[in-house]
């Protein structure tokens, strides 16, 4: 077993590397909602939605463990040529920021609940609520698609300034309605606007 260790490695690392950089554009479709249904999930949301951000930061995690992995090899080849020992100093000083990126990405997310509609952006570590009395109204922005007029999102305007959007897609039609009669319940004002959309 002593033998094995410090055999040529570089196999294994060039592996980790064309994994990592392939596995960039793989890993943050599962591992985000895989993270986030750990940490965050709950029987009381009606809706839970990862940020774009989210996905974002798990590739650009999975491109560092790449490029770490890169430079570990290329310090430690002029070691080796040197006759120095291997030092993993790249490690200790990569996986923290690998580590980090990839937490940013699992902490972006927003939510409703029964309480309001919650969300955490990127670069914030503390979670923002808008519970329904404190929105001060919800508009929902239209556009053309195609010769026919579509909703495109939603914004919700907090009594305090605070904006947020949500997206009209497939996942937030399904519990649209429920969502409204919330809205609905708790006398938020909501409006339509049109906007042409950009040519």
């Amino acid at each position: 077993m002593k033998a094995m260790i410090g055999q040529d490695t570089k196999p294994i690392k060039v592996g980790m590397i064309v994994i990592f950089v392939i596995g960039s554009f793989f890993f943050p479709l599962f591992l985000v909602i895989f993270f986030q249904d750990i940490f965050f999930f709950s029987r009381e949301h009606i809706y839970f939605q990862p940020l774009f951000a989210a996905y974002a930061f798990f590739f650009a995690g999975s491109m560092l463990m790449a490029s770490t992995v890169v430079l570990d090899l290329l310090y430690n080849s002029k070691r080796e040529n040197k006759n120095l020992k291997h030092r993993p100093w790249m490690f200790f000083i990569g996986i923290p920021v690998v580590i980090l990126t990839c937490a940013l990405g699992v902490n972006s997310y927003f939510y409703f609940d029964p309480e309001g509609l919650h969300f955490n952006e990127a670069f914030t570590l503390e979670r923002h609520d808008m519970e329904w009395g404190d929105i001060e109204e919800v508009i929902k922005v239209t556009t053309r698609e195609n010769n026919t007029i579509t909703l495109k999102e939603h914004e919700f305007i907090g009594k305090d300034g605070t904006r947020f959007t949500v997206q009209n897609d497939r996942d937030f039609f399904d519990y649209r309605n429920k969502i409204y009669a919330y809205i609905e319940a708790n006398d938020v004002p909501m409006r339509t606007i049109f906007i042409e959309p950009e040519e």
